[in-house]
């Protein structure tokens, strides 16, 4: 007799499949937990527990040197050496990197820079109707239109997140671009200096 359906299917992967006593067939086996996924909340160490990232953020806990030095980051990196990391051992991110955060300090800025720029151009509007006034039909014909100022966006932006934000940004990039350069340089140095002989007088020295 022909095989049924459901004998052949089991044939092909008897795993996946499963039967009731009409030999109907019934939906594949599927993993109910996710493996390596422990069910218990694994608590942090006590001098990793004492920084409650899931309250405050490394970043809004750390001072001065510790942001310029990027010494902040040590806590999680060493917790990262003993165990994979989780988003609950990353924590909370920092205030000011927070969309809402962010859009109320652009949308506080922005809206001052609409307002002075409001005022801004009445008060020119009011200038330069007074001088169209006392131009003759013939110039006022061929006077310059009035341009009203607009607001700036960039202007707003760096207001509401401070310019010594921009300028470290800035200063890690050009770290980071002289770290990538500066070994290529030192590499080219050294090819030069085996090519012509090994001796330090062969070549002139880019480093």
């Amino acid at each position: 007799a022909d095989k049924t359906q459901f004998e052949q299917n089991q044939e092909r992967n008897p795993a996946m499949c499963a039967s009731d006593h009409d030999g109907k067939l019934e939906k594949p086996l599927t993993v109910s937990k996710v493996i390596g996924e422990d069910d218990s909340h694994e608590e942090h160490p006590a001098w990793y527990a004492k920084y409650n990232v899931n309250e405050t953020s490394l970043e809004d806990q750390a001072n001065f040197f510790s942001m310029f030095f990027l010494d902040y980051v040590s806590p999680i990196i060493r917790l990262g050496a003993t165990k994979p990391l989780t988003h609950e051992d990353v924590g909370v991110p920092s205030i000011c990197d927070r969309a809402d955060v962010c859009y109320e300090a652009i949308n506080k800025t922005w809206t001052a820079q609409i307002i002075k720029n409001d005022a801004l151009n009445e008060k020119a509007q009011a200038k330069y109707d007074a001088k169209l006034a006392k131009m003759t039909p013939e110039k006022r014909l061929t006077a310059d239109p009035f341009l009203k100022r607009r607001p700036n966006l960039k202007a707003a932006i760096v207001v509401a997140f401070g310019p010594w934000k921009l300028f470290l940004g800035f200063f890690y990039m050009l770290i980071s671009a002289l770290l990538n350069f500066i070994p290529v340089l030192i590499l080219e140095d050294l090819v030069m200096y085996f090519e012509k002989g090994g001796t330090p007088d062969a070549h002139d020295s880019v480093v």
